[in-house]
């Protein structure tokens, strides 16, 4: 049984009051317990430890100069998807930019197995970063249930099962890569009137993705 010292002005504590009042097991509480004489009931103290942030930010910018008020914004924001996460390794890049008096905001989240990206643009950043956050995090929500859902369907059930139409694959396209530059798979992208193009790079005889952006403007993908 803990000691209590008590110098409360016409208080003392009897056997009785001691056992009613006993202070938790500190043995398997992170917190310093400490017993009030006016309300005659024990209360935690500093206790908590503030949590690491594990999530590596990197920020990129065009046409946007980033004040310290903005990254501590964003910093913000993308904090509350710590806890979804969970992954020491994760890296998040935030890259801004401004055309025609339009925010852009692309976020791309890293992870061990999967990458996430979500891309807003409005008229003001702070919107902007709160819809590609808003974005990313249900997007990540997603795949961590369908994940969750594909181990437990493997546990339950062997056997395949039946695919949602929304996840099949209904059609499968075979073609020859053409070996061309960037400017020819630009030419090669408007004439088809595709959103991306598929060919491979003579510079490195790589296999490039080309797409059509929200912006207007044309992205690369290529491997490292």
């Amino acid at each position: 049984m803990p000691v209590l010292l008590v110098e409360s002005m016409g208080f003392e504590p009897t056997a009785s009051s001691l056992r009613r009042k006993r202070a938790p097991n500190c043995a398997t509480t992170p917190y310093k317990m400490k017993f009030n004489t006016n309300s005659g009931s024990w209360s935690s103290k500093a206790g908590h430890r503030k949590e690491e942030f594990k999530l590596k930010i990197q920020y990129k910018a065009r046409n946007v100069e980033l004040s310290n008020a903005m990254k501590e914004y964003v910093d913000k924001k993308l904090k509350k998807l710590d806890r979804i996460v969970n992954d020491d390794d994760s890296e998040a890049e935030v890259r801004f930019s401004k055309e025609r008096e339009r925010y852009t905001v692309e976020t791309t989240l890293k992870l061990r197995s999967i990458i996430v990206r979500a891309e807003e643009s409005t008229k003001d950043f702070y919107a902007s970063v709160d819809n590609a956050v808003n974005n990313l995090e249900r997007r990540l929500k997603r795949f961590k249930d369908r994940y969750r859902t594909l181990k437990r369907e493997k546990v339950e059930n062997p056997e395949p099962v039946a695919e949602d139409k929304k996840e099949k694959i209904v059609k499968v396209k075979r073609f020859l890569l053409r070996p061309m530059n960037v400017d020819e798979a630009m030419i090669q992208l408007d004439m088809l009137d595709h959103e991306f193009f598929m060919f491979r790079n003579v510079e490195d005889d790589q296999i490039n993705l080309l797409y059509r952006r929200k912006d207007g403007y044309y992205g690369l993908i290529a491997p490292k």
